[in-house]
């Protein structure tokens, strides 16, 4: 599969090896064709021309590539702009949560904080950690440890978009968190510990 979107196969390759401008313009613009997109990557490669930042329709359709390095590719972009985030949609949001690298994600990470009033942010986010192990934990379970990355997102998730769960299902996450990572950097947990009953506080602090 790798081969088949390395290689180019474009029927006049020397007249679009002379107009590399097009090319660029191509790979940049590409919203919704990806075999586009893998194509002008490729004949770009193949001349060895520095390949150039995408529009963010460009971005989106690259997060989601089947091809690893446009995907790679897309990941430095975004982790190169995080204050951006929050103009993916949710897809291009949760491909870059699931194949970033762990600098890339740190970088992104970092910026959530100011953009969690988006509700795209929030959508991604939480779809992310549904897909990777919320629901054991807000069934109560006590043996499921998420990854790291996991664990920032559940993080997150308790605090900016809590008003998905039950009341119920808020205390479990907050238990858990509290048990695995704890609530550490008081201040950004405080508005969330004023949102619990006070004997549900007591609980949570106690963790």
């Amino acid at each position: 599969a790798d081969e088949l979107y390395r290689r180019r196969w474009d029927r006049a390759p020397r007249a679009w090896n002379g107009n590399l401008s097009l090319v660029r313009n191509l790979w940049r613009n590409a919203r919704s064709i990806a075999a586009l997109q893998n194509w002008a990557f490729a004949v770009l490669k193949s001349q060895r021309c520095e390949i150039p930042k995408l529009t963010n329709a460009g971005l989106k359709l690259a997060l989601l590539s089947p091809h690893k390095p446009i995907q790679r590719f897309a990941c430095t972009q975004v982790s190169e702009a995080p204050s951006t985030f929050h103009r993916l949609d949710s897809a291009a949001a949760i491909a870059f949560f699931e194949f970033s690298t762990n600098r890339q994600f740190s970088a992104v990470h970092e910026a959530l904080e100011s953009q969690a009033d988006k509700q795209v942010v929030k959508q991604a986010v939480f779809d992310f950690v549904s897909d990777h192990g919320l629901q054991p934990i807000l069934r109560g379970e006590c043996d499921v440890v998420p990854p790291p990355r996991v664990r920032k997102l559940l993080a997150f998730t308790l605090r900016h978009a809590r008003e998905t769960l039950s009341e119920p299902d808020v205390l479990n996450l907050a238990l858990h968190i509290g048990e695995t990572d704890g609530f550490k950097k008081p201040e950004i947990w405080r508005d969330t510990f004023r949102a619990f009953p006070d004997r549900k506080s007591t609980r949570l602090n106690s963790s």
